[in-house]
């Protein structure tokens, strides 16, 4: 049977009180009267169901028939049938109830809510996100919700919930049951619109209500206000390095740790679009690009970390009822995970996209707020069912996050030389994952600091491999090299000049100068800094920060050709090492004194020569006078202090480091691996 609209309820405009009759299919329309856009009632909506035929050409099989459902790629499933008109009518009745199964399958697995997708094979996507956990009802009682829009998670997996008309905020466990409640309350009097929420690592809940942002802790306990009277915050988002961002209107504003602005984007939906549109949501992803939409643009607006417009995706849906993929009715929510893809709340569907804004995939439902968790787990609230529920979504293709710390081999068989005994962090640029990690140093409390090459994050991560803070430079800041000092500096080289950041991430210091181009630094075990430049030179800094030693034309003057892609590294007695990347491919050795004492390496002829090198890239000293010399193409070698050749393990890295313990790190573009390294003999 179908529904047209005459059997349709009406129901009021909560904004004007106005008599408002939805079409069929619709979960949100625009009040006429009004222009506001609001949600449609769960009793009344209605959806057209089309009638069910069945095709009436006669059934007939062959000796052997197998039955492949449309679209699937799997096993198929065959079956014999003999003369027995019994088995003739098993055999079909056998069919039916597979293709009822896995319609069934299909019907649940994808959230069926009377639309089916276009283009979608339910086995391909019924496992795309899956919901693991579901909690709240309708009411006022505790874990009871009236309106939930808003929500975050913390750095422990306890999930936040602002009801939006109420005020009142409730914090569950990881589990959904429900641990605290208060009331937000701009004057202290009376409830106040939740019409924002972000969750801080540490649990620090921002809400976004009228002109300012109201910040509480768990318990409640108000620890302070940001505003500055020009803006009335919508939204509110936290970014993966902890920088907060609010939404006014279509404004985009980012503040400092001051809480005062330093990049304002006004008209950033409007000034494109030239409409000012409805109401506006905000994400920000691992690299601090904005994805901006509304309810009345159809579209996502992306912005670069500076507040320049990039591109926009997306598209208005014209046939009503109709899912297709990577067109909007009326966006009500946008949020961005750790592998950077972007979803977006439209309809009764949360869309996928890439960050080109490519369409991937979907979620079935109609969700008023999203958010993510440190697994990628997406958090949303319901418009209908008045409830929180969490999803389990497919990391993209060949990304497995990896937080692994192994044992490594059986106490009756011999150690290797080098022992994996932790690796951490996936493809992607949220918290603790790298886009391409290409530098690793480690400080005297064994913290794993970590730069990445291609978008300029600095990630400081515990001995355990878990995420502690990070540094943003810029997407556009190349970092070649990282060095940490025993109190704790951290000494970075991109884009030709070193920066020095304090434990906490402050800068310090700026190096650079108009002749030298910084590419590597290294620090000896006193402290004393030596930098690598593209122009072939190695230089050590006094205390002071002055140049007191530079060996000029350090691989043209001994091999006759020079070297601008290079490494340094330094060893408890001052010897300088110096690796040539590009054209020489060998390792050069100095003297405290800058002589030159001798050189090793050399370019492999085929590969797997012991001693000689495809693409070195990384360089390092243990405390025993050691040289790992790091190669992405398959290994890390080993050499005593002459240059000859000890032993090898299998690490296709980059960048080495090596901790006090004489342990030894390697980044591999997504990962950082830990290995523990055997002594040489007699020691």
């Amino acid at each position: 049977m179908t529904n047209d609209s005459s059997s349709i309820g009406s129901f009021q405009c909560p904004s004007c009180g106005a008599a408002l009759t939805p079409e069929a299919n619709a979960v949100q329309m625009k009040c006429p009267y009004c222009g506001e856009t609001v949600i449609i009632p769960q009793e009344a909506r209605t959806f057209t169901s089309a009638p069910v035929t069945f095709n009436q050409a006669p059934v007939t099989f062959n000796q052997a028939n197998t039955y492949s459902p449309a679209g699937f790629t799997g096993e198929s499933y065959s079956t014999k049938v003999n003369r027995t008109p019994m088995f003739i009518v098993g055999g079909i009745v056998a069919a039916v109830v597979v293709c009822v199964v896995a319609v069934v399958i299909g019907y649940f697995a994808l959230g069926f809510n009377g639309n089916n997708p276009v283009g979608i094979n339910p086995v391909a996507a019924m496992f795309f996100g899956n919901q693991v956990l579901s909690f709240g009802s309708k009411g006022i009682g505790q874990g009871m919700f009236q309106d939930a829009r808003a929500l975050g998670v913390d750095g422990n997996g306890n999930i936040v919930v602002g009801d939006y008309e109420d005020g009142r905020v409730q914090i569950f466990t990881p589990a959904g049951k429900f641990s605290s409640l208060f009331t937000v309350s701009a004057d202290g009097k009376k409830p106040s619109l939740v019409t924002g929420m972000a969750v801080s690592r540490d649990g620090k809940i921002y809400i976004a209500t009228g002109n300012q942002i109201l910040v509480y802790d768990e318990t409640g306990q108000a620890l302070g206000r940001i505003g500055d009277g020009q803006h009335n915050y919508d939204g509110v988002v936290i970014g993966a390095d902890g920088t907060l961002y609010g939404l006014s209107e279509d404004t985009i504003v980012r503040f400092k740790q001051d809480s005062s602005i330093d990049l304002a984007i006004p008209g950033a939906v409007s000034n494109i679009t030239g409409s000012p549109g409805g109401f506006s949501y905000l994400a920000v992803d691992g690299s601090g690009n904005m994805y901006i939409t509304n309810d009345d643009a159809y579209a996502v607006f992306k912005y670069s970390p500076a507040g320049k417009f990039i591109s926009q995706f997306g598209s208005e849906s014209t046939d009503t009822g109709q899912f297709v993929g990577g067109k909007f009715e009326s966006p009500l929510a946008i949020a961005a995970d750790g592998y950077g893809r972007v979803f977006v709340s439209d309809g009764g569907y949360i869309q996928v996209f890439d960050s080109s804004g490519k369409y991937l995939n979907n979620i079935s439902g109609s969700f008023y707020g999203m958010t993510f968790d440190a697994q990628n787990n997406l958090y949303a609230t319901s418009v209908s069912d008045t409830n929180v529920v969490k999803f389990q979504v497919q990391a993209p293709a060949n990304v497995t996050p990896v937080a692994v710390s192994t044992s490594g081999a059986s106490n009756n068989a011999p150690l290797p030389f080098a022992n994996n005994i932790l690796a951490f962090g996936s493809k992607g640029s949220g918290q603790g994952m790298f886009t391409d990690a290409r530098a690793v140093a480690v400080d005297s409390q064994g913290n794993i600091i970590v730069g990445d090459y291609q978008d300029g994050r600095i990630q400081t991560f515990d001995p355990t491999g878990k995420f502690v803070s990070v540094i943003p430079l810029g997407s556009k800041e190349n970092i070649f090299s990282l060095a940490v000092s025993p109190d704790g500096k951290i000494y970075a080289a991109h884009s030709g000049k070193i920066t020095v950041f304090d434990p906490t991430g402050k800068q310090m210091q700026e190096i650079k100068d108009e002749q030298r181009y910084y590419q590597a630094v290294a620090l000896g075990p006193d402290g004393t800094l030596y930098a690598a430049t593209e122009n072939d030179s190695i230089v050590r800094f006094d205390k002071k920060g002055k140049i007191n030693l530079e060996i000029t034309k350090a691989f043209e003057n001994v091999t006759g050709e020079a070297d601008s892609d290079t490494q340094i590294a330094v060893d408890s007695s001052g010897n300088i090492y110096y690796l040539g990347e590009d054209v020489n491919v060998l390792v050069l050795k100095f003297g405290p004194d800058g002589k030159y004492i001798n050189q090793f390496g050399g370019r492999a002829s085929g590969g797997g020569e012991n001693g000689k090198f495809v693409s070195p890239s990384g360089l390092a000293v243990d405390g025993y006078g050691r040289v790992f010399v790091s190669d992405p193409f398959g290994t890390v070698q080993v050499f005593d202090s002459t240059g000859a050749f000890l032993n090898s393990f299998q690490a296709s890295a980059y960048g080495v480091a090596v901790d006090s313990q004489n342990n030894v790190y390697v980044a591999t573009g997504d990962q950082v691996e830990k290995f523990q390294v055997q002594k040489p003999q007699g020691q």
